[in-house]
């Protein structure tokens, strides 16, 4: 590259907007989640310049930090949370997924839901110093199950979550309480029957449902009423069902268009929840169901700032989903990009070309 193209190339770099997506340490494109990768190609087609940064390191302002790969968080809980906010008091956005991501890491955020009147999975939380008698007494309180779960309040990717019987020996369990938190909560079995239900929204708009089966669990209907949700939603396609493949844990996963009236309220009142808890609405955020057994739907997990969105289902939703960011991006700056975008003979080609140059583990910043 001759000395002119080199300092052009710096001058656009200096200059363009830059989305920072927050890694673990040792994280490179590949450990990305999987819907991740289509949205980094977007980005770069609105012109904005994508790089990786570990959210461990020391860095100047950030505009735009979207925590998508922090998978090592559990070892370092609290620097991680500290990070999250130092982030946000120093004017990164989202605001709202950054906050958002440092409260919900920890999942005693489903008693807060619970206590706010929004159906949830029963769940008690226990500490390290709880032992023996805080377990029985936990049991007693979720009305002793016959089969119960547990697994870290501080976790992700399913890691350490285990059902037990009513009859088997505790001592797992308490030996897992002597390192961590846990959560305790009844095993609800119609999941193996009806799968679980995941509610993606975008800046608080709902963007699709999916239905979850679980591998070897079966499937059945699960649809209930369609009737329209509560909350904006996306125009729905007359597509048929369709159905994708979630690779990472050998899942289907089944668009639901529209979603299930009672699954999509119950989502929104979560939502609710949430932008008032995490100060707005996150860009991305998910909110996960199962069945309770007696009809209704409960909240089971939130997902926010760093959710499987399931874009394999609905692939042709990734571009809106993309331009979504720009809502976080100072308004002057949005409105150029948009005009640069859809100006006469913009190159695009050329924006993604340079992206891509640029698109690298920005350990130096």
């Amino acid at each position: 590259m001759n000395e002119r193209l080199l300092r052009a190339s710096r001058r656009w770099a200096a200059e363009t907007p830059t989305v920072t997506i927050l890694v673990a340490e040792a994280a490179t494109h590949g450990s990305l989640p999987e819907d991740t990768q289509p949205l980094l190609s977007e980005w770069r087609a609105l012109g904005l310049r994508v790089v990786l940064m570990p959210w461990q390191a020391a860095a100047p302002p950030v505009t735009l930090a979207l925590p998508l790969g922090t998978w090592d968080y559990c070892d370092m809980y609290d620097a991680f949370v500290d990070r999250m906010r130092q982030l946000r008091e120093g004017g990164s956005a989202p605001a709202a997924d950054l906050e958002a991501v440092a409260w919900h890491s920890h999942k005693r955020y489903l008693l807060e839901l619970a206590d706010a009147g929004i159906p949830a999975v029963p769940t008690r939380v226990l500490g390290r110093s709880d032992g023996a008698a805080g377990l029985t007494a936990a049991l007693v309180e979720l009305g002793t199950p016959a089969v119960y779960v547990v697994k870290p309040a501080i976790g992700s990717r399913g890691d350490g979550v285990e059902r037990y019987l009513a009859s088997d020996s505790t001592e797992g369990v308490l030996a897992m309480l002597r390192t961590r938190d846990l959560l305790v909560q009844p095993f609800l079995p119609e999941v193996a029957t009806r799968g679980e239900i995941c509610v993606v929204f975008v800046n608080g708009k709902l963007l699709h449902a999916v239905l979850k089966d679980p591998a070897g669990w079966g499937n059945s209907d699960a649809t209930g009423d369609e009737a329209e949700p509560p909350m904006p939603a996306l125009p729905a396609t007359e597509r048929p069902v369709e159905l994708a493949q979630h690779v990472s844990t050998r899942q289907e996963v089944r668009l639901l268009q529209p979603p299930p009236r009672e699954t999509a309220e119950l989502a929104c009142r979560a939502m609710r929840f949430v932008e008032r808890r995490c100060g707005g609405a996150p860009y991305l955020a998910r909110v996960d169901l199962l069945p309770a057994g007696d009809g209704r739907w409960l909240v089971s997990e939130l997902e926010l700032a760093w959710p499987e969105l399931f874009l394999r289902a609905n692939p042709e939703i990734v571009p809106f989903v993309a331009s979504e960011l720009l809502h976080h991006m100072p308004p002057a700056v949005a409105r150029a990009l948009h005009d640069d975008l859809h100006s006469p003979g913009s190159p695009h080609a050329a924006k993604r070309a340079r992206s891509e140059v640029t698109d690298r583990l920005d350990t130096d910043r």
